[in-house]
């Protein structure tokens, strides 16, 4: 479990413009459903602002059946992350 407070009212809760107070408090809840299956809860609470608590629908995350692989982070993995990542993504091209 999670607790956040101490907001400000500079920000919004969500992408739609919907306001919160000072006086807001999360409660976000993680709950391993199995190996593969990570599931959260969130109740939002802020009585300056709202009637009654918030609570949020479900969101599950299911871990991909992927291969993962280890990579080294290094100087001398720059000019190989330059060459096939950044420089293809900006539209640069070698001389």
């Amino acid at each position: 479990m999670c607790e956040s407070n101490g907001y400000d009212d500079r920000t919004w809760i969500d992408h739609f413009g919907n306001p919160h107070s000072d006086q807001m408090h999360l409660v976000e809840r993680y709950k391993r459903a199995n190996a593969d299956t990570l599931e959260l809860d969130m109740t939002l609470t802020d009585p300056k602002t709202y009637t009654a608590p918030w609570v949020g629908d479900k969101i599950t995350f299911v871990r991909a059946k992927v291969a993962i692989f280890e990579e080294i982070c290094s100087p001398s993995e720059e000019g190989h992350f330059n060459d096939t990542i950044r420089d293809p993504a900006v539209g640069k091209s070698k001389p």
